[in-house]
């Protein structure tokens, strides 16, 4: 019993003292804590539950429970990981895993799709950022850890988990069964010359070299006559600080602010300047695609070129994922990670959302009850509570319940192959006709998944973009999935057209300051 004091006794004086004193210093909570006391209020509870309580428990797995609880109050990133979850958390970030291919985290204490991932059995079927996951294979996820959620979902290749989850706008919950496989993420998995001299880029994450990869491909693209580029981070959950800075330093001259970390700890305290990366991009034109699935990495490099006006930020709000997290190990094979400080643009303005209640339109507003900075070479209005407001807002797509329901049946997929076994060849510039849509309807028909016409009719545009992306991907494989995709991409062709008149940073900023002019009138 006294081996076991003298261990919660160390946990506690880690945990409790930060908790305790910390409420104190924000504020948070107006009772006045003597840690001595609450020490002492701990062990005698635990004492009377152990001795007294109806049935006999464990009081190492007390212990580890409160622990667990203590360090998950203090915000959605927080972790405190038992010997078997830190040897899960282990494999998942440096091993290979068969999974579904999406980044989660939590939001109001419910498991959160951040985003999903390109060319992933979860993008294929329909998941999309801020889907809130309430089952997992017919049992709640109410209450559920990252990491326990990760151990679940992740499993062999082939093998199949059934997901239950709500999206806002759609009534009833939506049901996916997702075949796992090998997760595979390419940071540039596409890029490509668009007409008027403009090139894309699509930026799936930021793994170590991402920032190379960027630049390989900007450089292909400037030799095949691209003189401004479109960088896609939609759906970009983030990743490495290092990859971001190197990103944004593409762009901008050395030695510009990039990003930097606040914390209460002096060590947590970082300025990352931009540094020399080649390839002589400063001046080109850049236009920055975001969605509320850009998070982290994405945030900082959106913010950085946004607040030096140095691109123009397009789509809608971001996550707001603006904090660090450091692991420390502990003995006996347990691992604490913690949230250190969180990251600030270089105007000043703190990423992060601090509130966690999922993507609520008071949430995502660009300006309301947001703190004004101000970008510091044309002095705009730049806001922050939360995640980067872009410059120009687009509102999402709205994948409703019809096409979830035919994505989660793989209804486009299916079809696509028996397509192409029907008809053979087709040109790579194919468009998908009313000829295509009828037989889409036999299909449905004959493999009773049920559509109502006026449904179809609604859900025309979107229909036909998830058939024709499908289709491709069958007939030309990944890089004719993206080719359609950006082909038929509205917020691409909107891009197109705003980039199609700026061709140089001067005129950029001259678009910017203008177009800043006219939404304050």
């Amino acid at each position: 019993m006294k081996a076991k004091k003298e261990l919660v006794i160390l946990f506690l004086v880690v945990f409790t003292t930060g908790l305790f004193s910390g409420a104190l210093i924000a504020g948070q909570n107006s009772r006045k804590y003597d840690t001595r006391k609450m020490y002492e209020l701990y062990f005698k509870t635990l004492d009377r539950i152990t001795n007294y309580y109806v049935d006999s428990v464990q009081e190492g797995q007390l212990i580890e429970k409160s622990l667990e609880t203590l360090v998950n109050s203090l915000d959605p990133f927080s972790e405190f990981m038992t010997p078997d979850e830190s040897k899960d958390f282990q494999i998942h970030t440096s091993g290979a895993f068969g999974g579904i291919g999406i980044q989660i985290g939590l939001r109001d204490n419910w498991l959160t799709v951040i985003a999903p991932i390109d060319g992933t059995p979860a993008k294929k079927v329909g998941l999309m950022a801020g889907d809130r996951i309430i089952e997992i294979n017919g049992k709640s996820t109410k209450g559920w850890k990252l990491s326990k959620a990760v151990k679940v979902l992740r499993g062999d290749p082939g093998t199949k988990v059934k997901i239950k989850v709500l999206r806002k706008g759609v009534d009833k919950p939506l049901e996916f069964e997702i075949t796992r496989a090998i997760i595979k993420i390419k940071s540039v998995p596409f890029y490509t010359v668009l007409k008027d001299g403009i090139g894309y880029v699509r930026f799936t994450e930021f793994m170590n070299n991402s920032s190379i990869q960027l630049k390989d491909a900007l450089l292909d693209l400037k030799a095949k006559g691209a003189k401004k580029f479109i960088i896609d981070l939609r759906t970009n959950p983030g990743g490495l600080l290092r990859e971001a800075v190197k990103t944004a330093s593409l762009f901008l001259e050395p030695g510009k602010l990039v990003v930097s970390t606040r914390g209460r700890i002096p060590s947590s305290v970082e300025v990352d300047t931009s540094v020399n990366m080649g390839g002589d991009f400063t001046d080109s034109p850049v236009l920055v695609l975001v969605d509320r699935g850009s998070a982290s990495a994405s945030e900082i490099v959106s913010g950085a070129l946004q607040d030096w006006d140095r691109g123009i930020i397009m789509g809608d709000t971001t996550f707001g994922k603006g904090s660090v997290q450091r692991l420390f190990p502990l003995d006996y094979g347990y691992i604490l990670k913690i949230t250190i400080a969180k990251y600030y643009t270089p105007s000043g303005r703190c990423i992060h959302r601090s509130r966690w209640q999922g993507f609520l339109e008071e949430d995502m507003d660009t300006t309301k009850n947001k703190k004004i900075f101000h970008t510091l070479i044309l002095k705009r209005p730049v806001y922050s509570g939360g995640g980067i407001s872009p410059d120009i807002y687009v509102a999402p797509d709205t994948m409703g319940g019809v096409i979830a329901r035919l994505l989660s049946k793989s209804a486009f997929f299916n079809f696509a192959v028996e397509y192409k076994v029907k008809h053979g060849s087709i040109p790579e510039n194919f468009e998908v006709d009313s000829k295509m849509l009828a037989e889409f309807k036999a299909f449905l028909k004959k493999n009773k998944i049920k559509i109502k016409d006026y449904e179809f009719r609604e859900n025309l545009d979107l229909i036909k973009r998830a058939l024709g992306t499908n289709i491709a991907e069958v007939y030309f494989g990944e890089k004719g999935r993206y080719s359609y995709l950006v082909s038929h991409d509205p917020m691409v062709k909107k891009a197109i057209r705003v980039l199609s008149g700026i061709n140089s940073v001067r005129d950029l900023r001259s678009f910017l300051k203008s177009h800043t002019e006219d939404n304050e009138k």
